[in-house]
C-alpha cells in the first residue's frame, strides 16, 4: 500500500491502482518518513479517502484489480475489457498475445 495525493487529498492505494489509474489523474506518491523503518501497523483510510475510492466508477474498480493479476494470467475477455476502459485500440489484432503486448506498453 502506498500514499498518493493530488494536492488536496491524500489516499492509500495499492502500488497497482497507483499504476493503472490514479498516476494518470494527477496523483503522485507521498514521501512516507517512516518507510524503511519496517512499520508494520495497518493504516485505515480516512473518511474522506475511502469516499474518493467509491467515486471511482465500476469499470475503474475492476481495472485496478485486474492490475493485481499478473497481465500473463489475464484472459481473452479481460483484456478486451480493459482496452475498452482504458480506450486502448486492439483492431486487427489476432491473438491474446498480441493484445497483451499491446496493454503491456500502455501499463508502461
Amino acid at each position: 500500500m502506498v500514499k498518493v495525493t493530488n494536492g488536496r487529498e491524500i489516499v492509500v492505494v495499492s502500488l497497482g491502482a497507483f499504476e493503472c489509474i490514479l498516476s494518470r489523474r494527477g496523483f503522485r506518491l507521498v514521501e512516507q518518513k517512516n518507510a524503511n523503518a519496517g512499520v508494520t501497523k495497518p493504516e485505515l483510510l480516512a473518511a474522506s479517502e475511502s469516499a474518493e475510492l467509491r467515486n471511482l466508477e465500476a469499470d475503474e474498480k475492476w481495472a485496478v484489480e485486474q492490475c493485481q493479476k499478473p497481465l500473463s494470467a489475464w484472459g481473452q475477455k479481460e483484456l478486451k475489457r480493459f482496452a475498452k476502459i482504458r480506450g486502448i485500440k486492439l483492431e486487427g489484432v489476432k491473438s491474446a498475445k498480441e493484445a497483451r503486448e499491446i496493454v503491456a506498453k500502455f501499463l508502461q
